[in-house]
């Protein structure tokens, strides 16, 4: 299946097409894409015009 991934910046939104077969295989590649590129601070999985979900750079300890 192919996925759209919509990568954020501050520049705008870079939109690339990603086959998987499962949502899982694509959750772990926006995971290493956010770890590899520090420009992209959000990654939203899109299936045709819906939105699937959106994958959050998370920098610096969790927790408050």
């Amino acid at each position: 299946m192919t996925y759209d991934l919509h990568l954020e910046t501050a520049d705008g939104v870079r939109i690339e097409p990603h086959d998987a077969e499962h949502i899982s295989a694509l959750y772990d590649h926006c995971e290493a894409r956010l770890a590899a590129e520090a420009s992209v601070k959000k990654i939203h999985l899109h299936l045709g015009d819906r939105r699937l979900h959106t994958i959050v750079r998370r920098d610096g300890p969790r927790g408050g």
